[in-house]
């Protein structure tokens, strides 16, 4: 009987130690929902169109790496997402419409254990995100639709729960700050330029961890 206690003692052991690691390769999907402000400029014209309520849910599939050094977690990770937002704004004769498209990136992420299944981290991120600009004209007739392209640096926090040996749920928001945005020069006699792109992101989704 004593034999029986101590196996199953050490094989329960065995798995909470196993859960608690978060060491290895990862995947996850993660639900999310995004509000971006965008501000461009016209210098010509001295004006701005401001679509201050891009906002949408969407989706973030992420694969990763994690290793414990000690009491400190360090880890990586590659993610490619879309939301799915867009704003529309009209002056006149004349409609502007931005779109939100898919955005690709990498981090790093620094953490520790709150407890033998929690992990807490925080989240540094280099992100591209794509998005759509039209602008149309009826009088006279005009159509124009472009790609423009964002490049953020992403501070983030987030916490992984283990509810299986392989399994946990994942939750975390997310803040992206532009550096640098490109706007195709057919555009920029209509729009100017971007000002300062940003994003707060909250995301909830599941994972395993292989």
């Amino acid at each position: 009987m004593k034999k029986i206690l101590l196996s199953t003692a050490l094989l329960a052991a065995v798995i909470s130690t196993s859960a608690a690691k978060f060491e290895g390769t990862y995947v996850k999907g993660d639900v999310v929902y995004s509000a971006t402000s965008m501000t461009f400029k016209d210098k010509v014209n001295n004006t701005k169109y401001k679509a201050t309520k891009l906002n949408g849910f969407g989706g973030v599939a992420t694969v990763g790496y994690g290793d414990n050094s000690g009491s400190v977690y360090l880890g990586g990770e590659a993610y490619l997402g879309k939301v799915f937002a867009n704003k529309k704004t009209t002056q006149g004769t004349e409609t502007k419409k931005l779109t939100r498209g898919w955005n690709a990136g990498v981090a790093g992420r620094v953490g520790g254990h709150i407890n033998d299944t929690t992990l807490a981290y925080f989240r540094l991120g280099l992100d591209y995100a794509r998005y759509q600009l039209s602008v149309t004209d009826t009088a006279p007739v005009f159509n124009l639709k472009k790609n423009l392209a964002v490049w953020s640096v992403v501070p983030g926090v987030g916490m992984d729960m283990k509810v299986a040996q392989n399994v946990f749920v994942t939750a975390g928001v997310d803040y992206a700050v532009a550096f640098k945005s490109s706007i195709p020069s057919a555009l920029k006699s209509e729009v100017g330029y971007a000002k300062k792109p940003k994003s707060l992101t909250f995301r909830l989704g599941a994972g395993y961890q292989f």
